[in-house]
């Protein structure tokens, strides 16, 4: 992509099209397993250990599966918390 340093980079929109060589790896995986790209639950018995994202975001384990964050998670700066 534009942001990338890679040379000969093939994750670009043009390759992301049908006959790129992005799309052609990608349905390679899908073939090889079509659950590939789902997303899967996690389990937060752990709970998470986010740092920068507040756990705001799809980075978050509880975020993610629609989970308030509890007192296992070590996080920092939580706001995923029935308070906010």
């Amino acid at each position: 992509s534009d942001k990338c340093n890679c040379l000969d980079c093939k994750n670009t929109l043009e390759e992301s099209h049908e006959g790129g060589e992005r799309y052609k790896k990608i349905q390679e995986c899908l073939e090889k397993r079509p659950d590939s790209f789902d997303v899967r639950e996690k389990s937060t018995g752990d709970g998470c250990r986010c740092k920068k994202s507040n756990c705001i975001k799809k980075y978050c384990d509880c975020y993610r599966v629609g989970r308030f964050c509890t007192g296992i998670c070590r996080c920092i700066d939580c706001k995923n918390t029935e308070a906010f």
